[in-house]
């Protein structure tokens, strides 16, 4: 998990720093890890005196996977994606709760407890559940794929209401949710032809121009699906927050 999270650091440093040596340590550590902490396709925990031991954890699947995204989005080599895509395809098999959405913290067949827990509060690193949401949320955008975001979208379902109650320990959980938003928008774009400039609705009210994007135009009652909302404000306007601090200021509402 460490190890995935410095790949992904390095990688995203070296890209956007312009620093190549940054981009080949993270190279050189994610060669290291696949080649010599995997087992029959399973990562293996920690590595010391040339060998690796323990099965891994949900966190270790999930840190790593990031890591190698964020060095495929540096390098723009495709294996660095294939093999993020395998370890979320065991992480998804092995960890994912298939009845209620989320991912426990051990494997199905790993050693027994007396509870598989599911843990999604972020402490000094990210919650091995968020972690996993977002970068399966990562693969959809980057395969285009249909199941990891349904995963994904479990896994949020799962944690809504803990999100609700404890907005300040599960930040990761609520980053997945704005990137799986963000990515219903881009679907509901795409819906039609040249959707960015033909809205399903557009609204003008001045100085605010409201736009909405869907990729349905009927729904079964209480049925749920995603659309997108554009403001277009004039220029020399601007709008409040949904909760300004000043009372005479009007609240912004959809």
């Amino acid at each position: 998990a460490w190890n995935g999270l410095m790949i992904g650091s390095l990688a995203y440093g070296g890209q956007h720093l312009n620093q190549p040596r940054y981009v080949a340590a993270a190279r050189k550590a994610a060669d290291f890890v696949l080649a010599n902490m995997r087992k029959d396709g399973r990562l293996l925990r920690s590595y010391r005196g040339g060998e690796a031991r323990l099965e891994a954890y949900l966190e270790d699947y999930a840190f790593l996977a990031d890591g190698l995204l964020d060095l495929h989005d540096a390098t723009h080599e495709r294996r660095y994606l294939d093999e993020a895509r395998r370890l979320m395809e065991v992480l998804s098999e092995r960890y994912g709760d298939k009845e209620r959405g989320g991912f426990f913290f051990t494997a199905s067949d790993q050693e027994e407890l007396l509870l598989r827990s599911k843990d999604a509060y972020d402490r000094a690193i990210p919650s091995g559940t968020g972690m996993a949401t977002r970068v399966l949320l990562r693969l959809a955008g980057e395969t285009g794929g249909t199941r990891p975001r349904e995963l994904a979208r479990r896994s949020l379902d799962a944690f809504v209401s803990l999100m609700e109650r404890a907005p300040r320990g599960t930040e990761s959980l609520i980053l997945g949710t704005a990137m799986y938003f963000d990515g219903a928008a881009g679907t509901a774009k795409a819906s039609g032809s040249a959707a960015e400039e033909q809205p399903d609705v557009r609204v003008r009210k001045r100085p605010v121009t409201a736009e909405l994007f869907t990729s349905r135009v009927a729904a079964a009652p209480g049925e749920a699906f995603p659309v997108a909302v554009r403001l277009a404000v004039d220029e020399g306007w601007h709008v409040n927050s949904a909760k300004p601090l000043n009372k005479e200021l009007v609240a912004t509402s959809v």
